[in-house]
């Protein structure tokens, strides 16, 4: 019934929480309470985790505001219990502008820990600085959270850093090889490399490969398995995504439209118009002025309706004014956000101002099935 709650909105753009987050923090003090731990350490456990949250929530704020200087919208931020997401409008074209947008994240983790440095240099001089997270109390309550918390920051930088998507170190990977190969081949390589890194992950969660000297938990094994399926599946989804965009990008309404159509003029009789669409010829028609202008279309709908009622009036009583025309040079994809809001079936296409050819919703609509 509960999906996410609204915390706050900074810079135009509302955070949400999950609610499965709740339930987190309820474990966290269960457990605290079912193992007797000290009051101390009860706030410092649930302080940990506040904090990696808000480092969380600043780290998706470093990529929605680096987006928003090019003009990318981010329509919320959203926290739940295995991370956030920056729902951003879309990614910059230029490579360079996606490389900064996908750094800054991980960027703000680094300045995170430089300035837990800071404060820790300045706060304990020589060898005082010294934590001790067997037992957590008063006196090294700050210590062990100072410790923990740049731990965690330069886990998430690791982590974050990556190179498989959709972690951040996969998108900067991408950017920098399009520079050179440009984003479809740039996206299959770096999808490549994810899915290869993925892979590895559900290996080592399969086979309990010790890391770091020590074998894999059961909980570390499951959350391996989930982050490797995920990879897998979200480096193989950018890719095709990024093809179908290329794909939208290099096919223009020159190259779908239907070059030869009949010129129905206002003044021709209803009949002439029937007998195409009886005989299957045509199902939509452009309509035309006496100067050759394109003013309107006549729908499938309006045919239908007049087949069998033996109308002797002229077109002019039927055709619907034209709301939207084409380039012959407008790509598909300028073509979809052109006409996403109309129910028109049949577009004019111009070239130097003249009509040259009809172009049919169902045309565009084979590109984006993946058919021509």
């Amino acid at each position: 019934m509960f999906r996410s709650i609204r915390l706050f909105k900074i810079a135009g753009i509302p955070v949400f929480v999950h609610w499965t987050f709740f339930i987190l923090v309820f474990y966290v003090i269960g457990q605290g309470i079912a193992d007797s731990e000290t009051i101390a350490q009860l706030i410092f456990e649930v302080s940990i985790l506040l904090s990696v949250f808000l480092c969380v929530t600043l780290h998706e704020y470093g990529h929605a505001l680096t987006a928003k200087r090019f003009g990318i919208i981010t329509q919320d931020i959203i926290l739940s219990p295995i991370g956030g997401i920056a729902r951003l409008s879309g990614l910059p074209e230029k490579p360079f502008q996606e490389f900064l947008v996908a750094i800054a994240g991980p960027l703000v983790n680094v300045v995170i820990v430089i300035l837990i440095s800071i404060l820790v240099f300045f706060l304990y001089p020589g060898e005082s600085f010294n934590p001790n997270l067997e037992k957590i109390n008063n006196q090294n309550f700050i210590d062990n959270y100072l410790f923990i918390m740049k731990y965690i920051n330069i886990s998430l930088i690791v982590f974050n850093m990556i190179p498989a998507f959709p972690m951040d170190g996969g998108r900067v990977l991408r950017s920098l090889l399009a520079m050179k190969f440009g984003k479809v081949n740039a996206t299959k390589v770096a999808a490549f490399i994810g899915q290869v890194i993925a892979v590895l992950f559900v290996i080592v969660a399969i086979t309990k490969y010790p890391i770091f000297g020590s074998q894999i938990s059961t909980m570390e094994q499951f959350t391996l398995s989930i982050i490797g399926v995920f990879i897998f599946s979200m480096a193989r989804t950018e890719y095709s995504n990024v093809k179908m965009e290329a794909k939208l990008m290099n096919t223009t309404a020159g190259s779908i439209m239907e070059p030869h159509f009949t010129h129905l003029y206002i003044s021709d009789n209803i009949d002439f118009a029937l007998s195409r669409f009886q005989a299957g010829l045509e199902k939509e028609f452009l309509v035309f002025d006496e100067n050759d202008q394109c003013i309107g279309t006549l729908k499938k709908e309006i045919l239908e309706l007049l087949l069998h009622r033996g109308e002797q009036a002229t077109v002019q009583s039927f055709y619907f004014p034209i709301i939207i025309s084409l380039n012959v040079d407008d790509n598909v994809k300028d073509i979809m956000a052109k006409i996403a809001n109309s129910k028109e079936s049949i577009f004019p296409v111009y070239e130097n101002h003249k009509v040259v050819g009809a172009l049919f919703r169902k045309e565009i609509e084979k590109i984006f099935k993946g058919g021509m």
